[in-house]
């Protein structure tokens, strides 16, 4: 029989704002916690991968990764490593005395409060359960909040064929569909010699070419290339298409609040239910749908 793991803190989720929140734990003497992280990697929506020789930036973009000691993410892996499981967290259950966390695997933790730092997609989803129930008031306001998909998809060409040089880093195709690889951008200005160039897509879009093949993408993007720049281009020699929406542990790019909410409707997302603390960008009140929206949510999380 397994034993539960007891902590007096769990973080859910190892994305920005749950690093940050550990982060200030650790800071404040606590560290008797553990994050628990559904996918195998820390950063969450701030993912880099090596496409065509340079590294791209597939989500956020202006993090640049661990290496400088002034991100973010570099200052909070010292005090999570330690403590740091892959997990898929499958159900949260709460009462006055504390947390019961299971997860995908059978393992449960228990710990005094948990931090809930997954995404507002995430928490739109079926992924975690909550037993008892969230309360109407909060599972009606996390149902109020959009979620937007960005798509960024790279393309590496044997060359250039596009113009290059001082202001001329973007350009435009028109199409009859709106959205449909609409806006572009290369590489040449950042990593010279790449040959790579970027297409990003958004929403219904995005979610349109998530469902279909690489092969697919790749044809229709070739296509909107030959419009623009005559037949005799070449063909793309490697693309790369991130899932954002289709991903269960991500369920989209960012939150975005409608015109028409209110500041009610945040209030309640950020609220804590019982000992369940919610954090992430789509708490914060200056700058949710961005990357250091969540950095510091987490950072006021733990203040508050």
């Amino acid at each position: 029989m397994d034993f539960p793991s007891s902590s007096s803190v769990i973080i859910i989720g190892a994305g920005i704002s749950g690093l940050s929140a550990a982060k200030v734990l650790a800071e404040n003497g606590i560290e008797d916690l553990v994050i628990l992280e559904a996918s195998d990697r820390i950063g969450g929506r701030i993912r880099k991968e090596n496409f065509g020789g340079v590294s791209v930036e597939l989500g956020a973009g202006w993090i640049a990764g661990v290496g400088s000691p002034e991100t973010p993410i570099e200052l909070a892996i010292d005090f999570i490593l330690h403590d740091f499981e892959m997990q898929v967290v499958r159900e949260i259950q709460h009462s006055r005395n504390g947390v019961i966390v299971k997860t995908e695997d059978g393992s449960v933790y228990e710990a005094n409060y948990v931090i809930l730092s997954v995404s507002i997609g995430v928490l739109q989803s079926d992924l975690i359960s909550f037993r008892p129930p969230l309360p109407k008031w909060k599972t009606e306001a996390i149902g109020k909040c959009d979620v937007m998909v960005y798509t960024k998809i790279f393309l590496k060409f044997p060359y250039k064929f596009w113009p290059c040089g001082p202001e001329k880093e973007f350009f435009i195709y028109a199409h009859e569909r709106r959205g449909y690889y609409t806006f572009w951008q290369h590489m040449e200005n950042a990593y010279p010699g790449s040959n790579v160039l970027v297409v990003t897509l958004t929403n219904g879009e995005s979610k349109r070419v998530e469902t279909q093949s690489d092969e697919e993408t790749l044809k229709e993007a070739m296509q909107v290339l030959r419009d623009m720049f005559g037949p005799n281009i070449p063909n793309a020699t490697g693309i790369l298409v991130p899932r954002w929406w289709n991903n269960r542990f991500q369920r989209g790019s960012y939150s975005n609040y409608p015109i028409i909410s209110n500041n009610h409707v945040l209030q309640d997302i950020k609220a804590p239910v019982g000992h369940i603390f919610f954090t992430g960008e789509h708490t914060s009140e200056r700058f949710n749908g961005y990357v250091h929206g969540g950095y510091l949510s987490g950072e006021d999380k733990i203040a508050s």
